[in-house]
């Protein structure tokens, strides 16, 4: 017996590929629902297509004898999404460091206001370098801007709080 699940289609049903099948779940399991909704859109597929993927995967894990075929790669592709969903992660990491140093230039040097968003912007950059650390083919954009922001965040001295 052979199963071939193609994937990369956007919107198969429209194309007749498949057939329409209905997933429900148990209120339990909303938070897993909802990071896989996360997941698919960070990845740029359609949840259909996660859930096709995470599908063929759990056969192929459980029932060896059943050859797979998952046009989108297989296990790399879930090695790809969790990659997708870093990067994600990474760039709402950038986008609070951008809004902490906003805040921070809003206030004067020195304050109170302006310690606290200093310190959290580089409790932020030092999390986000450290995922980043771990991806294995970080994109130069998310790089650039990090390296930016880092020396933004090193070259402003620290802020004695005011007494």
């Amino acid at each position: 017996m052979s199963i071939r699940i193609n994937t990369g289609f956007g919107r198969p049903r429209k194309l007749g590929l498949i057939r329409h099948t209905t997933i429900y779940l148990y209120s339990k399991y909303e938070d897993v629902y909802a990071k896989a909704v996360e997941l698919a859109r960070a990845m740029g597929k359609s949840f259909s297509e996660l859930v096709s993927i995470a599908l063929a995967e759990y056969v192929k894990k459980y029932y060896p004898e059943i050859k797979i075929s998952v046009e989108a790669g297989g296990l790399t592709q879930i090695q790809y999404m969790k990659q997708k969903l870093k990067e994600y992660e990474i760039q709402k990491n950038i986008v609070e460091i951008e809004r902490a140093l906003k805040l921070r230039d809003q206030h004067e040097k020195g304050s109170l206001y302006w310690f606290e968003n200093h310190e959290r912007a580089l409790k932020l950059l030092k999390k986000t370098i450290k995922d980043v650390s771990t991806l294995l083919n970080p994109p130069k954009n998310l790089l650039k801007k990090l390296v930016s922001l880092q020396s933004k965040l090193l070259d402003t001295c620290k802020a004695e709080i005011p007494t």
